[in-house]
């Protein structure tokens, strides 16, 4: 079954990302997809693999993030989806309050147990 991460980008915060998955020892990773929240295509990680072949593995979502006028707050949610429906207890965010001339740069971590 199909695993999606879709990407929420808070506070009118814009930025971009890159999505890399790992090994079952956490090594090797392979970066498979990158984006902005200011381009056409949707902020939604299509993971290369089935649900099956994710079991212990790593997913790490690196971003960078910039409030919209300085100084002001950002954030970063990522939800898993597995055939279209929302794992529950699978979602995180990242906050962070941003000064003048500041970026942030969120890492999101998703260990698939």
């Amino acid at each position: 079954m199909k695993v999606t991460v879709k990407l929420t980008f808070g506070f009118a915060s814009v930025g971009s990302y890159q999505a890399t998955l790992f090994d079952k020892n956490d090594k090797n990773g392979h970066t498979f997809d990158k984006g902005t929240s200011i381009d056409n295509k949707p902020d939604v990680i299509d993971l290369p693999e089935p649900a099956q072949g994710l079991l212990k593995r790593t997913l790490l979502i690196e971003a960078a993030l910039v409030p919209p006028m300085p100084p002001d707050m950002v954030s970063l949610t990522a939800e898993v989806l597995q055939g279209g429906k929302v794992i529950p207890d699978a979602s995180m965010t990242s906050k962070a309050a941003i000064g003048p001339g500041q970026k942030a740069t969120p890492m999101l971590f998703i260990r698939f147990e």
